[in-house]
């Protein structure tokens, strides 16, 4: 449940999210051991309205430390995967590592200069996707203004996404001639 600094849709066909897990000197958080036990993880967009309990959930706690009840998260059960979501959440994601099929591997060991892994990436399909009605606006889209999303800049910084804009893609036909 911790927020994460390294978050992204990686692809729509198939649609595919990947986290970045720090695994720090004493060895993995809990959060990638439990991805490799049970193959499942669940992705929870955090907005403002939660962010407060949310930042405790990345407290430095012991393995088996709840951090979602010690913070006030209320979970909600999945509808495909084990993991719970984040019942404040707006929209969440539930995933399964993708099958080394589609990639070569699931989990890419990232080392630093000395050899040691410091850093997994992890690759997800996402099996079901959650999203509230009163984040999305009239015509069935999710209203930036209404989600009030928050993203983990890193350390102990965050960003606020207050609002978006379209841009037209320019066509190479269109493009400046030199």
């Amino acid at each position: 449940m911790a927020p994460f600094s390294y978050f992204n849709v990686v692809c729509h066909r198939p649609p595919v999210v990947m986290i970045s897990i720090n695994v720090p000197p004493a060895g993995p958080k809990d959060t990638l051991a439990n991805i490799k036990a049970s193959g499942e993880f669940t992705v929870n967009i955090m907005s403002e309205w939660y962010v407060n309990s949310a930042n405790y959930t990345c407290i430095n706690a012991p393995a088996g430390y709840d951090e979602m009840a010690a913070g006030g998260v209320a979970k909600q059960p999945s509808t495909v995967v084990k993991p719970p979501l984040a019942a404040d959440a707006a929209i969440s994601f539930e995933c399964t590592v993708l099958d080394p099929a589609r990639t070569g591997t699931p989990m890419v060991p990232l080392r630093d200069d000395d050899g040691n892994v410091n850093t997994t990436v992890v690759f997800g399909l996402i099996e079901q996707v959650h999203v509230r009605e009163d984040v999305l606006d009239e015509r069935g889209n999710v209203d930036l203004a209404k989600l009030k999303p928050l993203g983990r800049a890193g350390g102990n910084d965050y960003v606020r996404v207050l609002e978006g804009f379209t841009l037209r893609r320019p066509a190479y036909s269109e493009g400046k001639q030199s």
